[in-house]
């Protein structure tokens, strides 16, 4: 019996080591938890917090006022993180923008779906991300996250301040013809109304009044302005360009003569290789013919030229046609440098003047050219009031929050403390028990032996407790006991 219980576990010495030593078992557990979970913390998982920030752009334009594109990702593209960098000073001072510009930041655009045909909703159109190993501080980090959203504003403000609305200007007064100058002022007749269209498309932007082309009683709203812009002016220079075609009017400088002459030239030296492309085209279809016929293999009544030998045909037709405009554009420039012609069609023969002469534009012409600029330079720098306000009134961020939101990163802290001290309280109640089990065995059994001892006396002493009833009924017979022996012994 004793063999047996000694090779058993006697659970009650172990829950009594524990019990003794649970301050010192738990204390231990938490000590280690505590210590684990701040090198989790600030070791293993410094750097590895998400930090994201939510926000929308808004705008009149889906790109730049210049009309340039805008890319979301272009606001976390190397330059533009070194001029936010730069930008913020002090503050940005510690950022490594290489790191960053190399996938640490990303922007998400919300609305476009993980998988075709997917159904999109979101709060905010973008969503920056970061992660926190890439900043000195929490608020570090969301001070650029707020500026790198903030880029798209600063960068159009710029654009507004530097763009040169006055460039057709230079074009016109740089204009050597007539013609020249009417598509300068066509040109910049047609941005002012599509600058104004892109306003008024949708009816987004067509009632903004900008305040600062408001100061009379009268109220001059985006659509309105573009109506003003719009005018006769397209009809007028729909005019002019007609009776420069058919005029040929030339613009009087100092390189009048020499601009219209070599294009003359030009034209001329065109005119006659398209003349000698055309006749050796046709001469060397007319022998191909002639070598089908006399192969036999057709009669020339038959040969349908135009399917067999369509690539000379086509070419033959394309440089016939090329001389017959350049004819038109000679005959222009011959009047306009007062040359006399003689015959017809392609026989017409100019006569150069005997002295230099110009086919100048009545005055009429040329005040109507000038009212039109006029007009139109105008119309731009009120066009340009209207884009300036309008792109400060709605050009702006909405963030959807005022701070970056922050997901750890990394192990989480509150399970790995847990663990620890599940696994250190476990530990140390092991430890304690394998080092005090023997002497907390012993005590326990030396406990129990003077109580055995004590009970064996008492178990010997005690009657049964079925004898006691036999013995009292021996008692109550009649004359029991040695009187009834002693009447006996007398009979």
């Amino acid at each position: 019996m004793e063999e047996e219980f000694e090779s058993h576990i006697n659970w009650s010495a172990v829950f009594r080591i524990i019990k003794k030593r649970l301050v010192i078992i738990v204390a231990i557990a938490l000590v280690l938890a505590i210590v684990c979970a701040l090198l989790t913390a600030f070791v293993l998982n410094n750097g590895k917090d998400t930090y994201s920030l939510s926000f929308d752009l808004k705008s009149p334009t889906s790109g730049y006022p210049d009309g340039t594109s805008f890319n979301i990702n272009s606001l976390v593209y190397a330059e533009s993180l070194q001029e936010i960098k730069d930008d913020g000073g002090e503050q940005f001072s510690s950022l490594d923008i290489t790191k960053l510009s190399s996938g640490g930041i990303k922007i998400i655009d919300n609305a476009v779906p993980a998988q075709e045909g997917e159904t999109v909703t979101y709060t905010s159109r973008y969503t920056i991300q970061t992660t926190s190993g890439y900043f000195d501080s929490f608020e570090q980090a969301t001070a650029f996250m707020r500026a790198v959203a903030e880029k798209y504003v600063l960068e159009v403000n710029t654009r507004l301040a530097t763009r040169n609305y006055s460039t057709w200007e230079s074009e016109f007064a740089n204009a050597t013809t007539y013609d020249a100058q009417l598509s300068a002022l066509s040109n910049q007749y047609n941005s002012i109304l599509s600058t104004y269209d892109g306003f008024t498309s949708t009816r987004a932007y067509a009632d903004f009044v900008p305040a600062t082309l408001n100061e009379s009683a009268n109220t001059l709203t985006i659509s309105r302005l573009h109506t003003q812009a719009e005018g006769q002016i397209g009809d007028d220079l729909s005019a002019l360009k007609t009776g420069q075609a058919t005029n040929g009017y030339v613009l009087i400088s100092d390189n009048s003569y020499y601009y219209l002459t070599s294009q003359v030239e030009a034209l001329e030296l065109e005119r006659s290789e398209n003349t000698d492309k055309i006749d050796a085209l046709t001469a060397e279809r007319d022998e191909l013919v002639s070598q089908l016929v006399a192969a036999g293999g057709a009669d020339s009544s038959s040969v349908n030229i135009a399917a067999t030998f369509e690539s000379f045909n086509s070419s033959i037709a394309s440089l016939t046609q090329r001389n017959v405009e350049i004819a038109y554009d000679l005959n222009r420039l011959y009047k306009s440098l007062g040359y006399t012609p003689s015959g017809e069609g392609a026989a017409t023969t100019w006569t150069p003047p005997s002295e230099t002469t110009y086919n100048q534009a009545p005055e009429s012409f040329t005040k109507e050219i000038t009212s039109i600029y006029n007009q139109i330079k105008t119309n731009t720098s009120v066009m340009e009031a209207a884009v300036k306000a309008l792109y400060a009134e709605f050009t702006k961020v909405e963030f959807a929050q005022a701070e970056a939101q922050v997901e750890s990163g990394g192990t989480s802290v509150i399970l790995v403390t847990i663990a620890v001290f599940v696994v250190a309280a476990l530990a140390a109640g092991v430890i304690f028990s394998l080092a005090e089990y023997q002497k907390m065995k012993k005590m326990m059994e030396e406990a129990a032996a003077p109580a055995e001892n004590n009970a064996k006396p008492a178990e010997d002493n005690a009657q049964p407790a079925d004898a006691q009833p036999a013995q009292e009924a021996e008692e109550e017979k009649p004359g029991g006991g040695a009187d009834s022996g002693s009447d006996d012994s007398a009979q």
